[in-house]
């Protein structure tokens, strides 16, 4: 192939719940709210969390199917490529005890010949977070919140005075030591505070009554702070057991569980059609049913849908 594996696997990441490799597992992936913590005060953007499950070896087709219209091949040229390493992946697994997937995470053999997973740091696959990086909130300059400050108050001065070549000079003499305070030490804050007390001072009898009772309003008008909308997703958890390219298939399948009283769906993307036995509101209870579902359904894993 023109590119690796991991490739294809790091950019069907960005848009997949799940990855299956043929014959060695498949990747799940979990949307992850922004998170902050309270004694560092880093604050990180939303993510998504991957989970390593090697029961998942049936082909679903997703993987194969992009790689072959990447790499401009036959389906059936890509999935002899891609199982031939999928085997090599899973004999270097089980030699080395270890073994990297670059961009995704490491693989381990644990002491009952169980694989552990540990995802990569350092990467994001959650598109809505593009471009955003971690920030400590404790270290936000002080500075520029000052120079925020000093800004809003010349605006008021400059909206609720009047214009005149006197009123030039006066409001030239209040915002040149505003300016110059941005450039002082943050350290210095008590002559920041003389410096305001001295504004306070000069005299505005020469602007109409009108505008001096707005100046004093606004004088005492709080800087605002804006709040950024808090944007609440719902999700839905589906229990998938199949995973078909043709739709008829799915439907059979869809068809079969309905007649048991199953409330099955089917969820169809551009690449294949995927048949759930059960959806459920909260997480936890999709992972307790599928523990029972796999006792049928070996290969049933979870699909995390935003509604």
């Amino acid at each position: 192939m023109k590119k690796s594996l991991e490739h294809y696997i790091s950019e069907l990441l960005y848009i997949e719940d799940c990855i299956i490799i043929p014959e060695f597992g498949g990747f799940i992936v979990n949307d992850k709210s922004a998170t902050i913590n309270e004694k560092s005060g880093e604050i990180t953007p939303p993510s998504k969390t991957i989970l390593f499950n090697s029961q998942l070896i049936n082909n679903d087709g997703l993987l194969v199917n992009h790689i072959a219209k990447e790499e401009n091949i036959s389906h059936k040229e890509c999935l002899t490529n891609v199982l031939a390493i999928s085997k090599k992946l899973k004999n270097k697994l089980f030699e080395t005890k270890i073994l990297r997937i670059k961009k995704v995470g490491l693989l381990t053999m644990g002491s009952e010949n169980n694989i552990l997973f540990t995802q990569e740091k350092g990467y994001n696959y959650n598109l809505n977070s593009f471009g955003m990086r971690s920030i400590n909130s404790n270290k936000i300059d002080k500075k520029e919140r000052i120079k925020n400050e000093i800004q809003n108050t010349v605006n008021v001065i400059e909206k609720n005075i009047i214009s005149s070549n006197q009123m030039f000079l006066r409001a030239a003499a209040v915002a040149i030591p505003l300016i110059l305070i941005s450039f002082i030490s943050i350290n210095q804050e008590k002559n920041i505070a003389t410096i305001y007390e001295k504004m306070s001072l000069i005299d505005f009898s020469f602007a109409k009554t009108d505008k001096n009772k707005s100046l004093e309003k606004n004088d005492k008008t709080s800087i605002n702070t804006t709040v950024l909308p808090t944007i609440n997703t719902k999700l839905k958890y589906h229990i998938i057991i199949g995973s078909f390219q043709e739709v008829k298939n799915a439907k059979k399948l869809h068809a079969k569980l309905l007649s048991k009283e199953y409330d099955a769906q089917i969820l169809s993307n551009s690449s294949n059609s995927r048949v759930s036995i059960s959806n459920f509101e909260r997480k936890e209870d999709a992972i307790l049913a599928l523990t029972n579902v796999k006792k049928n359904y070996g290969t049933a894993w979870i699909l995390t849908e935003k509604q």
